[in-house]
């Protein structure tokens, strides 16, 4: 904010009235709120018999002024001389900016006859950028009737400007007639380093026979936003088989990938095998990996292989694989692998099938998408106790509840084409930079052999997205065709579906 406060008589007799006007400016791009304005009368001075005046307002936009107008009375006693008026302007979210002006009282001469000074500083631009520069100006006046000796004009910049690496500027004069004018014009230099904001400079003028008098000039530095850069890491864990026996090895994939807009630092990546696995390499259940530096958009894989020691029991094993970065947190992700004790041969097993599609392959930030997810049971045994879980990647998240993850459970799913179908819609953030963005859904079961995953992507762009379904010809001809024939068909028209041990291609 910036304040400007005239007078429409600067020159009274004792007694006499002057009209006060105060503006307030915000110049900047916030909105102010919670505005004090408060005016000192100086001594002799008064509205209404106060000698402070207050108002208030609730806000002011940027751009938007706000004026206010009195009318102040002086007494009739007053001596000759320079009145200095002051008025503050302060917000909840601003600090307290000040202007003076200065009302001369010049009563008829008496004996002897004195000099009367006033001070005028302006700022040719107000508003700059840090590092940048401007002009002041300083005119000092005697409207008095006698000649003013030995002036000396001092100027106290604001910290963080400087001219000619000096923060103090100092004029003399020997004399300054009554009606004549004095003008000093100089150009200070702001730091690049300046942080927004006002900053007020003072300029002030005594002679040998006349008191102290000043004026200020505000300068707002207001520095455009800056958009940070960050990465961003995503990591994705994937066991190469869905079931293994004891006493046997079963290998692992994990990639990290960088989708932020800055490298990220140090990469590692660090891998705890269940109780019984043990890595291949170190014979720990622990292992870590230095990926180094990974630039924007960068991907760094990882293969190995753990061994299932004969001890293991039968069941389902998570395994957890964490990445981070020196200047990024951690962020992890898990696979399972079943441990049985024979593969299974004629026994019933469900056999599970996903299917995600969304209603449109591009969209703009801020719009949205709706993801179909349909998981299958062509088996010949009912699958229960299914999860079903769907990570959103970075930018995106369900409407209205802004979750970025969403978990469906069921108790069964039935044998021989069973289905189970849930849809949700995702928001894109306004912020999401232009990229393709890769969704995965993953179902299990209690008695199915492994995950079973699909992933859909959408491409987020900048410009006008037309619709899409999302839904292609040949997808539309495998659920026709898995509902009209059962059999060898649902095996060979197939989408991501792990086969039951024992099967054929």
């Amino acid at each position: 904010m910036i304040i400007n406060k005239v007078a429409n008589n600067t020159l009274i007799l004792a007694g006499g009235q002057t009209v006060f006007t105060i503006t307030v400016t915000n110049v900047g791009n916030g909105v102010a709120n919670n505005l004090n304005l408060v005016d000192y009368l100086p001594v002799g001075f008064n509205v209404n018999g106060n000698s402070t005046i207050t108002w208030t307002k609730s806000s002011l936009n940027p751009g938007q002024t706000w004026t206010n107008t009195f009318i102040a009375q002086s007494s009739s006693s007053l001596a000759n001389g320079s009145y200095v008026n002051t008025a503050t302007v302060s917000a909840s979210n601003h600090g307290s900016v000040s202007d003076t002006a200065t009302v001369v009282v010049n009563n008829p001469p008496t004996t002897p006859t004195n000099p009367v000074l006033i001070i005028n500083k302006v700022a040719n631009n107000t508003l700059i950028l840090a590092g940048g520069q401007t002009v002041f100006t300083i005119t000092v006046t005697n409207v008095g009737n006698g000649v003013a000796n030995n002036l000396n004009l001092v100027d106290y910049l604001p910290v963080g400007f400087n001219v000619n690496g000096n923060s103090t500027i100092t004029w003399t004069k020997s004399s300054l007639n009554p009606g004549q004018t004095w003008t000093n014009t100089f150009i200070a230099q702001s730091s690049s380093s300046l942080a927004n904001g006002s900053y007020v400079n003072t300029a002030t003028v005594s002679a040998s026979n006349h008191g102290s008098v000043s004026d200020t000039a505000t300068v707002v530095v207001n520095n455009p936003p800056t958009t940070p850069t960050n990465p961003v890491l995503t990591i994705n864990k994937v066991a190469n088989n869905a079931s293994t026996n004891a006493n046997s090895n079963v290998s692992y994939f994990v990639s990290v990938t960088n989708f932020g807009n800055a490298t990220a630092i140090n990469v590692t990546l660090t891998d705890i095998l269940p109780s019984g696995f043990t890595h291949t390499t170190n014979s720990s259940n622990m292992r870590t990996w230095s990926l180094g530096n990974l630039v924007p958009n960068e991907t760094k894989n990882v293969n190995y292989t753990a061994f299932v020691a004969s001890g293991v029991v039968n069941g389902f094993y998570t395994n957890t694989a964490t990445a981070s970065a020196s200047n990024h947190g951690s962020v992890s992700d898990t696979a399972i692998v079943q441990v049985t004790g024979s593969i299974l041969g004629e026994q019933s097993d469900p056999k599970l099938v996903i299917e995600k599609t969304a209603n449109r392959k591009t969209i703009n930030p801020g719009g949205t998408v709706t993801y179909t997810i349909t998981v299958k049971n062509f088996g010949d045994a009912d699958a229960v106790s299914l999860t079903l879980k769907d990570v959103f990647p970075d930018y995106f998240s369900q409407v209205n509840t802004g979750l970025t993850s969403l978990t469906w459970t069921n108790p069964i799913l039935v044998k021989n084409g069973g289905v189970w179908q849930v849809s949700y819609t995702a928001v894109v953030g306004n912020s999401a930079p232009q990229a393709d963005y890769m969704n995965t859904a993953t179902v299990w079961a209690g008695n199915h052999s492994g995950q079973v995953k699909d992933d859909y992507t959408v491409g987020v762009r900048k410009g006008t997205v037309l619709g899409d379904t999302g839904v292609g010809p040949l997808q539309i001809l495998f659920w026709f065709s898995s509902a009209l024939i059962f059999g060898v068909a649902t095996y060979q028209i197939r989408k991501k579906y792990i086969l039951a041990p024992g099967e054929q291609n």
